[in-house]
């Protein structure tokens, strides 16, 4: 089965250290946050791509993955779904769709069925050209159908990190890794959109950061040994402000 995601060196660290206060959804599973064009949240979206054994059912990490967005959702009242595609070829005809996680059933969805469902549920959908919704790493047919389906009033991102302390939610962080040095690379306005999604989302409940690696494509070496911290408060001006460098066992341990 295809992987649309290759892999996080944090991730793997996390799970090779068994540190249980830090979760995420990687390889064919995606929790999504739609919003409209101001960054206001309209409804969360657990995505996952299946092949056909397991077309129809549900596993533990979907029904997981599920639950978290969705004590997300009881906090503003927002529509949480769990959506599963099967994962191979370029198009889909048919999703499964959860509507509720109190009863886990599906119900079957066109692609059709589905832009109506999410349009009845708050978001804005036109025919313009759509601009890059989220990173490159989420290239699937579900993807590529939302963005030639929603138009240019929306705003989606995903969820990457999630931190709990104490047994409960305490922040949520975005992962971002490049070629630029540690000590020059800053977040890009071009993601402020995607970044006040979710702080509209947790604020002010929650903290929202976001960690930076270097990661160099020749050698390649996705280097967490050392992680630059921003902590992103829109109440605030700036609104995206440096915390500090860590060494990668001083901030994850």
């Amino acid at each position: 089965m295809h992987q649309y995601y290759s892999g996080n060196a944090l991730y793997d660290y996390i799970e090779a250290n068994n540190v249980t206060r830090y979760t995420f959804v990687t390889g064919n599973l995606w929790q999504l946050v739609y919003g409209d064009r101001n960054g206001i949240p309209k409804l969360l979206v657990a995505v996952s791509g299946v092949d056909e054994k397991e077309w129809g059912s549900f596993s533990s990490k979907e029904i997981d993955a599920f639950r978290q967005l969705s004590q997300l959702s009881l906090k503003h009242q927002l529509p949480c779904f769990l959506l599963q595609f099967k994962a191979f070829g370029g198009t889909f005809d048919e999703i499964n769709l959860c509507t509720s996680f109190y009863r886990l059933t599906f119900s079957r969805h066109s692609p059709d069925m589905l832009k109506d469902l999410f349009s009845k549920n708050g978001l804005s959908v036109n025919s313009k050209q759509a601009t890059k919704y989220i990173n490159d790493k989420t290239s699937s047919a579900y993807h590529k159908w939302q963005r030639n389906t929603f138009g240019s009033d929306i705003t989606v991102t995903d969820i990457d990190l999630w931190v709990n302390k104490d047994d409960k939610l305490f922040a949520v962080c975005e992962l971002k890794r490049s070629k630029v040095a540690l000590e020059k690379w800053e977040p890009y306005e071009d993601d402020f959109n995607n970044f006040h999604l979710i702080h509209n989302l947790i604020y002010p409940e929650y903290k929202f950061f976001i960690i930076y690696n270097l990661r160099t494509p020749f050698p390649f070496k996705d280097d967490i040994s050392r992680l630059k911290v921003f902590e992103v408060d829109f109440s605030q001006t700036p609104p995206v402000r440096y915390v500090n460098t860590y060494q990668v066992a001083q901030l994850i341990n």
